[in-house]
């Protein structure tokens, strides 16, 4: 092999990709949690959800407690995309974790409750 070569694994000048989102990215993120908060808010304070196209066919629309309890889904599943934003690995598992749960629990109490 020549000088500086490493082999088929990678080169001596290949950059190494950042472990944060780029300006971008993070703005993407942002706008992407600020429409799932407002959707959710939007839901809560109207207690509408209109009809919704699936892969099944046409769903029907949600009022009344229903509505409300999709718009609370909706809210916690805006901050799933600011997990990128956090510090390190360690912090996004930990927030992640606590999202998932309060989200899992909500539904669970939701749906049996």
């Amino acid at each position: 092999m020549p000088p500086g070569h490493q082999g088929a694994g990678g080169g001596v000048g290949m950059p190494r990709p950042s472990e944060q989102p780029g300006t971008l990215a993070k703005v993407c993120f942002v706008l992407i949690s600020l429409t799932f908060a407002a959707l959710g808010v939007l839901t809560l304070l109207t207690e509408y959800v209109p009809e919704r196209s699936t892969r099944f066919g046409m769903a029907s629309a949600l009022f009344g407690t229903d509505a409300q309890g999709m718009g609370v889904v909706s809210l916690l599943l805006a901050g799933v995309p600011l997990l990128a934003l956090l510090r390190n690995k360690r912090q996004a598992a930990v927030a992640g974790t606590v999202l998932v749960l309060a989200l899992l629990t909500f539904i669970f109490t939701w749906i049996f409750g």
